[in-house]
């Protein structure tokens, strides 16, 4: 045993069971000691001795010590870690990929290569603080901390200068890389909120997974944050420390040591510089020496992207020159800087998905159909709210207009084909020009129609007003006059003066006289002639009484001659 004891020196009951440990393995060793199985065997051999003998702790305490086991507590350095491979070579520290032994998993080691170096291993205690306060999907999860190594999440990708230089041959494209960059400001945002300021986001310390992940690393300059959201800035412990980090990558006020300056638009400088190195393949300030690039840095002195590389995208541009700005105050907020980074992956991607769509609506042209241009005006209309004034958007949604507006102008619709036409990009198109003459002479047939229809009307009103005026003076038949004078002598009141008679009967007899005269044919009023001529005789002279009686028998009842 470790402490010159034998086996024979134990209790019985453990004398059995390190025996069976040996034999049959821990499964049925931890079975024997009252049934706390999930002691690991590492936790039997390593537990606690009072007064000579091997103590198994009570559950409350076993449950910490098992904590204590999986964080590897208490166990020695190579009893935690088995190391692999190295996988890079810092300034200060080497990083190996390494096994957990515990818990069978693959992590990241850093160690320190001098640890006695105060100065280094205060850097990655300060590491271990600040990335261990902060959980977010990219940044790197702290598992364990030593004075001389850090543990960490395995990190399987390549740090953004590699990304960038596989831009620059057309490994990778730009919008990949701004889109990592994006979720990289979204991790320094949220350690913003946190109170952490990072201080150092050069290239190799944002890493790019194999299957698109972004972490930011490297937080051993971290900071502290003191003040309200917006008007934070780092508070340093030793002013010494104020201006540390790249020289070629640090903001104006750090290259300065102008601690009251420094804070988050600090690190924006630095996430807008990825952006300057991923449009002009070098960094904000190069210089052949780190002093130089201070100097640099310190005087703000550097080339503009338009002169590096005039092709680069304006929003690109202008959402890095502004990050980049001289004055912190000047550069935004890094949340803001996120924002313009994905309006510009967004308004890429929207141009590209209106190509496409640009390129449907032409083929469906090609079909020379009523319904296929309708889908490629349709399609044309969508690439326009996706990029509006896209010129081969709007060039196809013209054509597929001017197809509807013919057909329309064809079958005589010339409203509908009026309202397509307005729809168009000019005033001046041919369809436009068409529509207009035919509604001219539209207009002019249908004032010509109306004319027509004036005249025939006039006529009909002169004609009919001259067969009306014919018909109002024109005399009523003989046989009408004939009836009205019967019926006028038939009126004549009959006086009771019997002096009176003979003009009674006079009167009469000559309304039916003539009567007679005008309707020859009609007995009635020759009857009323011979009736009227007998009352009037009755009381006129006796001799012209007979004489008129007698004419009046010469006549039959008709009044024809016999």
């Amino acid at each position: 045993m470790a402490d010159g004891k034998d086996a024979a020196d134990l209790p019985a009951s453990w004398t059995d069971t390190l025996s069976r440990l040996g034999r049959v393995g821990q499964a049925d060793a931890t079975r024997s000691i009252g049934r706390r199985s999930f002691l690991p065997e590492r936790s039997v051999a390593t537990a606690h001795r009072r007064g000579g003998s091997l103590v198994v702790p009570r559950a409350p305490t076993t449950r910490r010590f098992l904590a204590d086991e999986i964080s590897g507590r208490g166990w020695s350095f190579a009893e935690r870690y088995r190391l692999l491979r190295q996988l890079e070579r810092g300034a200060s520290a080497d990083s190996h990929l390494a096994e957990q032994v515990f818990l069978g998993r693959e992590i990241t080691v850093k160690i320190l290569r001098d640890a006695s170096d105060p100065v280094q291993r205060a850097a990655l205690a300060n590491e271990a603080r600040q990335a261990g306060r902060l959980t977010h999907p990219n940044i790197v999860t702290i598992h364990d901390a030593g004075d001389d190594h850090l543990a960490m999440r395995q990190l399987r990708g390549v740090g953004f200068h590699e990304v960038a230089g596989r831009v620059a041959t057309g490994a990778a494209t730009l919008a990949e890389a701004i889109e990592a960059l994006a979720r990289a400001a979204d991790a320094v945002a949220y350690a913003h909120s946190r109170g952490v300021l990072h201080r150092d986001l050069r290239p190799e310390h944002l890493v790019v997974g194999d299957f698109g992940e972004v972490w930011v690393t490297g937080w051993g300059h971290a900071v502290e944050l003191v003040g309200e959201v917006g008007a934070q800035q780092a508070r340093f412990s030793d002013l010494a420390l104020v201006c540390i980090g790249t020289p070629a990558w640090l903001a104006p006020e750090a290259a300065r040591g102008e601690a009251p300056r420094i804070g988050p638009a600090s690190d924006l400088f630095q996430l807008g510089a990825n952006v300057y190195r991923l449009l002009t393949g070098q960094p904000p300030f190069p210089a052949a020496t780190s002093w130089a690039s201070l100097a640099l840095a310190a005087a703000a002195r550097r080339p503009t992207i338009a002169e590096l590389n005039p092709d680069a995208p304006a929003p690109l541009v202008a959402a890095c020159e502004r990050a980049m700005a001289a004055e912190p105050a000047d550069r935004g907020t890094v949340a803001e800087f996120a924002t313009a980074l994905r309006t510009w992956l967004f308004e890429r991607s929207a141009s590209s998905e209106a190509v496409r769509l640009i390129a449907v609506a032409g083929r469906r042209l090609g079909e020379a159909t009523l319904a296929a241009a309708v889908a490629a005006r349709t399609d044309a209309e969508a690439a326009l709210d996706l990029c509006p004034g896209h010129p081969g958007a709007i060039a196809v949604r013209d054509a597929a207009v001017t197809f509807l507006a013919d057909a329309a102008l064809a079958e005589g619709d010339l409203n509908h084909a009026a309202a397509l036409a307005r729809s168009l990009s000019g005033s001046d198109q041919p369809i436009a020009k068409r529509i207009k003459a035919e509604q001219v002479a539209r207009v002019g047939r249908q004032w010509w129609a109306g004319v027509a229809t004036a005249t025939a009307i006039v006529v009909a009103l002169t004609a009919g007003a001259a067969f009306l005026a014919a018909v109002v003076t024109m005399p009523p038949p003989p046989t009408v006059v004939a009836a009205q004078l019967v019926a006028e002598a038939l009126a004549l009141p009959r006086p009771n003066d019997p002096a009176a008679l003979p003009a009674y009967w006079a009167q009469r007899l000559s309304l039916t006289r003539r009567a007679a005269a005008l309707d020859p044919e009609s007995a009635h009023a020759a009857t009323m002639v011979a009736a009227d001529t007998a009352a009037w005789a009755a009381v006129a002279e006796p001799g012209l009484a007979r004489a008129v009686q007698e004419a009046s028998a010469a006549k039959p009842a008709g009044g024809r001659p016999r």
